[in-house]
Parts: structure tokens; sequence; C-alpha cells
């Protein structure tokens, strides 16, 4: 299993959900914006298995950067948070949503069955 690739603007959020996965023995790496995500991505590419983000983030939109990320690897799994309701979560075709604010356990099992999924289709999942 890869690494899982966490991005929230929130330095609190990034560094708690980072502790929650790393603590169920998940390898993490963390973003605080898009363009620093796809950085990341382009520079362990291969070794990401899961996104993980906030769709609404400063600077580069969340669609803007899954649709980056994509591009680099169609069959990413995602998953997708926020705090509000987002009318383009069936059009970007991630695998799961989870709304903040979320149990640590109830992310891990969405985190999980992202995992578990076995299907090639970059949009295979929950949502």
């Amino acid at each position: 299993m890869g690494y899982l690739l966490v991005v929230d603007y929130e330095k609190t959020i990034r560094v708690c959900l980072a502790e929650i996965l790393e603590n169920y023995g998940h390898k993490v790496v963390i973003a605080e914006n898009g363009a620093q995500a796809i950085g990341l991505f382009k520079k362990m590419r291969g070794e990401i298995s899961l996104l993980i983000m906030d769709i609404a983030i400063p600077g580069l939109s969340g669609v803007d950067t899954i649709t980056a990320i994509r591009e680099l690897d169609p069959f990413i799994k995602i998953v997708l948070m926020s705090g509000g309701p987002h009318s383009d979560l069936m059009e970007l075709k991630v695998g799961a949503f989870i709304r903040k604010p979320f149990k640590s356990k109830d992310f891990h099992g969405v985190v999980l069955n992202m995992l578990r999924n076995e299907s090639s289709a970059p949009w295979a999942g929950q949502c």
C-alpha cells in the first residue's frame, strides 16, 4: 500500500488527519494547497494510492487540483471532504465524500473502503 496524500488548508486539520491515519498504520504525506499537492503527486509518482482533500481550498481550486492530478493518474482514488454542500461532487466522480466535522472512526472507515475498492474506474465508489 502506498502513501495517502492529505490536502487541507487548515494546518490543525491536516496534522490531525495525518495523525489519525498514521495511528492506523498508514503512510501519509500532507499538502496545504492544490499547487503543493500536485507537486508532491509529481514527485511521488506511483507512490500515492489515495488522495484525501478538502474541496474548498484557497488558490488553485479543489476541482482544478483534482483535474491536474487525474491527468497524472486517471485512476487515483479520491476522498473529498467539505464542511458545506458542493454541487460539483457528482461531476468530479470521486470515490467518496465525507462531510466535516466527522469522527475519526468514520473517517478511517471511508478511507479503508476506498483502499479496499478493487475497481479500476476513477469514479467507482460511494459517491
